[in-house]
């Protein structure tokens, strides 16, 4: 089931796994297995990248990429940006404690942190940074994601 990427409603692994599941049921002999389909609210994310640029006159398609995922949203407001994007400096803040803010201007910057990091994202926050992007852990548990 892993195979399908996320199984969120909303989402083509949740499509492909129901399929999948029907199926496996029907193959061991179950019967009246059927798909509903049904109306939810969901988060949809529509995809986002982070290109390094040396300098402002870099151009991004010689630079190099990397695929970002959006994070589960605050209650009810998702993680966006503008349709031009945003660019800052980047800087590697580790759990965003406060003291790892302090040989860098967080203020207009990208922070990249660790998601393990608890709510100190709210310091880059109040430290004027223009997005924080969270560095995937080796392992999390559902706590650190809420």
């Amino acid at each position: 089931l892993a195979g399908f990427g996320t199984r969120l409603a909303g989402y083509p692994g949740a499509t492909e796994a129901a399929n999948y599941l029907a199926d496996r049921f029907r193959t061991i002999g179950l019967e009246n297995v059927k798909l509903e389909d049904f109306i939810a609210s969901v988060p949809l994310d529509e995809g986002g990248a982070l290109t390094i640029l040396d300098s402002p006159s870099t151009l991004p398609s010689l630079q190099p990429t990397v695929p970002l995922y959006s994070v589960w949203p605050n209650l009810v407001r998702t993680s966006t940006t503008p349709p031009e994007g945003i660019t800052g400096k980047l800087y590697y803040v580790g759990e965003g404690d406060w003291v790892d803010f302090n040989d860098i201007d967080p203020t207009g910057a990208i922070l990249m942190m660790d998601f393990n990091s608890g709510i100190n994202w709210q310091n880059a926050a109040n430290l004027g940074a223009r997005a924080v992007i969270f560095a995937e852990p080796d392992r999390t548990t559902r706590i650190d994601g809420e």
